[in-house]
């Protein structure tokens, strides 16, 4: 009987090292989460103060659309506070391509596009940069499982995840030497983000962690998931930012291809 158990424990061991999901796999299953064809929404950006004050509040406009399945569209439009109010930036994401990013000032009254130096700088003085827009490629990164059974708490969240460390493959385009992720198991959602110095590798710069999923429906019945909130921090001087979603509209089809120009960057019109 002793020698039926033990062998049955193998077994049961081996089966569960057969379909434990890899590193590539987890952030595969990221990568493919279910993006609405069309998307609009207001969201909040909060500078928030080592001491838990709030410095400066920002709105925006979003609109989204997927391009022949193989291009996502984002642009954002400020609209308070006056300081940048009618800055516009679009984010366009392309597979298999080199994504791309425009940025319209209103100060300078020009349309232009970053360089992938560029897109590890802040975003309107945000502790977010260009480069947390986008989703990297899969094959951007070496990924390695960590902990397959990890558990992480963001404010008053805990979510039992997939601990990775991604080293990028292009260290020149990024702004740090690794990252570590915990993807939460239910979601694949990133919930917690650490980004590491070029130079120390030991040296925690930035994290971005998200406190609120919902599991929403778009206009057509289809099943996405929503980060209502997350947080930007800077993990040298404190500073942190607050990002909240206050309404969204998903499969909405009254977002027209004219968003996403170059025109409608300088104007703010859209045909």
């Amino acid at each position: 009987m002793k020698l039926k158990a033990f062998a049955l424990s193998l077994l049961i061991c081996g089966a569960a090292s057969v379909y434990a999901e890899s590193a590539v796999e987890v952030v595969t299953k990221y990568k493919n989460l279910a993006v609405p064809p069309y998307s609009t929404g207001t969201l909040y950006l909060d500078s928030v103060s080592p001491s838990g004050q709030v410095t400066e509040h920002r709105e925006l406009k979003q609109y989204g659309k997927i391009f022949r399945t193989s291009e996502i569209n984002v642009v954002f439009e400020f609209t308070t506070p006056k300081s940048i109010k009618d800055t516009r930036i679009l984010q366009s994401e392309k597979i298999g391509k080199t994504d791309d990013n425009f940025v319209y000032t209103p100060d300078l009254r020009q349309v232009r596009r970053l360089p992938v130096a560029e897109r590890n700088k802040s975003v309107v003085g945000t502790e977010l940069t260009y480069g947390d827009m986008r989703i990297r490629d899969v094959e951007d990164d070496r990924h390695e499982m960590m902990d397959e059974n990890a558990t992480i708490t963001v404010e008053s969240t805990t979510y039992k995840a997939y601990k990775i460390r991604s080293t990028p493959v292009k260290k020149s385009e990024v702004d740090h030497s690794m990252r570590i992720t915990w993807f939460d198991k239910e979601t694949y959602l990133p919930v917690r983000v650490e980004y590491y110095d070029k130079k120390d590798k030991t040296k925690l710069t930035r994290s971005i962690s998200i406190e609120k999923i919902e599991h929403v429906k778009g206009t057509t019945g289809n099943d996405y998931v929503l980060r209502r909130l997350c947080w930007a921090k800077n993990e040298i001087n404190g500073r942190r930012t607050r990002v909240y979603v206050k309404d969204f509209l998903f499969d909405a089809q009254n977002v027209t291809d004219s968003y996403f120009t170059q025109n409608w960057l300088k104007t703010g019109r859209a045909k």
